[in-house]
């Protein structure tokens, strides 16, 4: 059985499809994708993925990786992908403050554009979507509802209804302890 789709989703995802940081449908192992409003500089761009930098790493070689796919490359290689460098993850380290404020302040825009027109920082992407996007606050509360028993399932198992107690069956009291 497939769960119905909102129409307010990027692409037609579903709520159990859509990431709840980014808005957007990718898997657990890919990073978040963002869509951006303005061109972003060069040196904020991961040279595997060739999108700006997402929990930015750097190698002691001097070049900067996202954390994911630097990971996955050093899962199949032993080498930095832009010198060849022999380079193991564990001899990388995060990326500056610096660095960090400046991919938090690209300004992106809301994944739901077609209902919610919102640009923001990127590093206030995951608040509006939980606090303030009327469309994904909409997918939220569909997938919410689907969960919920409709009012008149619960109101026939509270009058005593056939199969009001087939999936909660009365507990018994169960074997009392014997006294001392």
């Amino acid at each position: 059985m497939t769960e119905a789709r909102a129409p307010s989703a990027p692409a037609g995802l579903s709520w159990a499809q859509v990431c709840k940081e980014c808005g957007q449908g990718h898997g657990g192992q890919e990073g978040h994708l963002y869509e951006y409003l303005d061109e972003v500089d060069d040196e904020l761009i991961c040279h595997i993925c060739l999108q700006p930098l997402l929990r930015p790493m750097d190698t002691p070689c001097g070049h900067t990786y996202c954390f994911q796919c630097l990971s996955s490359f050093l899962r199949e290689q032993d080498f930095c992908p832009v010198d060849r460098q022999r380079l193991q993850l564990h001899q990388c380290r995060s990326s500056s403050l610096l660095v960090r404020n400046l991919l938090d302040k690209l300004t992106v825009l809301c994944p739901f554009h077609a209902h919610c027109q919102q640009q923001m920082q990127r590093c206030e992407l995951q608040p509006h979507l939980h606090n303030r996007c009327p469309a994904f606050r909409k997918l939220r509360e569909e997938a919410e509802k689907r969960k919920r028993p409709a009012w008149n399932e619960l109101k026939g198992r509270a009058e005593g209804e056939p199969g009001a107690d087939a999936k909660h069956p009365p507990r018994s009291p169960g074997p009392r302890a014997a006294p001392r």
